[in-house]
């Protein structure tokens, strides 16, 4: 009998001895897992929702050439038309001629500065490729409104209606030395130069080819 209760009592202690360890290796194993888990959602990336989408890449060949302003302000008159010929600079208005488009070219309008409209069209000299360049806002205008009155009979509405193939700027007489020509919606009177050492402050980009009341092109101090 003490043989029978001594088998018993060695056998009871070897099972503990072996199942300690067992139950140790669960418990480690559940440990780690919780561990993954917990590391596995800390690492999720976050998710970002209704993200602005970027800004349109404008694909002229003379970007880098033509200035950008912070403070520009996206068109929102995209049915203006140029009802005179356009004067486009690399920067509003005093900038240099990058090209003189004609009444009714067709251009795609990007933002609004100081008076001015950044537009992109086809370059006179290799239509496959395309340029932009600020263009004074009055070279623009709008499409006459057609409204339809209360007896039925339509009307135009305010905004004039322009001959974008012959805009025809009035008259105008200039001092010797200086020539009529068209920077904005009307003829200007400019001093005649050859080089940007001729006009006040020889800036570059001050003496510019510009296109005249009479149709041709001259050289001119767009700023005096």
């Amino acid at each position: 009998m003490r043989k029978l209760i001594l088998a018993v009592a060695l056998v009871s202690t070897a099972a503990l001895v072996l199942g300690c360890p067992l139950m140790k290796k669960k418990d480690d194993a559940e440990a780690d897992a919780a561990a993954d888990a917990a590391g596995e959602q800390a690492e999720a990336p976050p998710v970002v929702e209704d993200a602005a989408p970027p800004p349109p890449v404008v694909t002229a060949k003379n970007a880098a050439d033509v200035a950008r302003f912070a403070a520009e302000t996206p068109v929102t008159d995209d049915d203006m038309k140029l009802a005179s010929s356009g004067v486009a600079r690399t920067a509003p208005k005093t900038g240099a001629v990058v090209a003189t488009l004609k009444p009714g070219t067709d251009v795609g309008k990007i933002a609004e500065y100081q008076g001015s409209v950044l537009v992109t069209f086809a370059d006179p000299k290799d239509a496959s490729t395309s340029l932009m360049g600020w263009i004074v806002k009055e070279s623009f205008t709008a499409p006459a409104v057609v409204r339809r009155t209360d007896a039925g009979v339509s009307d135009a509405g305010t905004a004039p209606a322009v001959d974008a193939g012959h805009s025809a700027p009035k008259k105008l007489t200039c001092p010797m030395g200086m020539v009529a020509v068209v920077l904005s919606a009307e003829p200007l009177c400019r001093k005649k130069c050859a080089k940007d050492s001729d006009c006040k402050g020889g800036a570059a980009g001050a003496c510019a080819n510009a296109s005249t009341a009479a149709g041709s092109v001259a050289k001119v101090c767009v700023a005096e």
